[in-house]
């Protein structure tokens, strides 16, 4: 059986070089996220930290409406 750290090692040695890099550039930033993330947002107030969706279109076109109540909103785009 391989160790997971030599299976790691044996799969680098296998991927292209730009592949290495990408991946080290994602690993860096992902590090530096993590660094400052617990000090983006020091509240515990719910209205700054409940989620929230929108959307980005909202025009006739892309609502439904029964008896003066949306019943539907389309035409959403994400991330």
């Amino acid at each position: 059986m391989t160790s997971s750290t030599g299976t790691q090692a044996a799969a680098r040695q296998k991927s292209p070089r730009w592949i290495l890099a990408l991946s080290e550039a994602h690993l860096s930033l992902l590090r530096k996220y993590l660094r400052v993330a617990p000090y983006l947002l020091l509240t515990d107030d719910p209205d700054l930290v409940a989620s929230t969706i929108w959307h980005t279109d909202l025009c006739a076109g892309n609502l439904f409406v029964d008896k003066g109540h949306i019943t539907s909103v389309i035409d959403w785009l994400g991330p």
